[in-house]
């Protein structure tokens, strides 16, 4: 099995960490899906805002794809003890890559290209907004008889109808 990925790479994996080329027992396949495994998880933290994979190269996004991959192939070897990742500072490296990508993923810090230019977010997406949002649930997959009625709402809602009312008797 073979994993696609479009921000790090297995000589790229290589060149961060050094000390994966002493893991004996792993192939450039198996770090190649790591990377995969990596990939998808900014993916699913980045798609919400961004258009994915962007068209141009994003330095960042290379940075944590391979800071994840490195973490995710280190975290799983038997060997490694906690106090051997503290040494080794992955868990550090792998929660920085998680708050920025949380950072990314809700619009706190903007995504830039190699050249700079911060990417446009995603226009394709709206969200979807009720006007009574405001309001208690009405209905809920509760037991019958637990369901809430909001007197705001009611009264909002009889003042609608009444002014529709006498705005069709006027025209």
């Amino acid at each position: 099995m073979t994993s696609v990925v479009s921000y790090t790479s297995v000589s790229l994996m290589m060149l961060t960490r050094p000390d994966l080329r002493s893991l004996s027992t792993v192939t450039s396949a198996e770090l190649a899906i790591f990377a995969g495994q990596a990939e998808a998880e900014m993916v699913g933290r980045l798609a919400q805002r961004y258009a994915l994979p962007p068209t141009v190269p994003c330095p960042l996004l290379e940075t944590l794809a391979t800071d994840l991959a490195v973490y995710r192939v280190l975290s799983r070897r038997q060997y490694i003890t906690r106090d051997a990742k503290e040494k080794s500072g992955i868990e550090v490296v792998y929660t920085q890559a998680i708050a920025t990508l949380s950072l990314l993923a809700a619009g706190l810090l903007p995504l830039v290209d190699a050249s700079g230019t911060v990417l446009t977010e995603r226009t394709d997406r709206m969200p979807v907004l009720s006007s009574t949002e405001a309001y208690l649930p009405t209905f809920h997959e509760g037991p019958d008889g637990t369901h809430v009625k909001d007197p705001n709402k009611i009264d909002d809602l009889l003042t609608a109808r009444e002014f529709d009312a006498l705005r069709d008797r006027l025209t």
